[in-house]
This record gives C-alpha cells, sequence and structure tokens, in this order.
C-alpha cells in the first residue's frame, strides 16, 4: 500500500483507515482468544 503512488495523495485517508483496521484486528483478536477456533 505504501509503494503505491496514490498513496501520497491519500496519506490522510489511509492513515485513518490503518486505525479503523487496527481496530478490527485487535477485536477479531480478542474473539479468537475467547472462541475455540
Amino acid at each position: 500500500w505504501s509503494r503505491s503512488p496514490a498513496c501520497h495523495l491519500s496519506r490522510r485517508w489511509s492513515t485513518s483507515q490503518d486505525a479503523t483496521v487496527g481496530k478490527l484486528s485487535r477485536q477479531t483478536e480478542s474473539l479468537r482468544r475467547r472462541s475455540p477456533f
């Protein structure tokens, strides 16, 4: 993602997206820890 040329244009959007993805990943990790899967 950071290697794409559009990164310079949508750096602000990418950062916000990364934050949301990080939150989702944390939630999924917590759910996985609770679930037996």
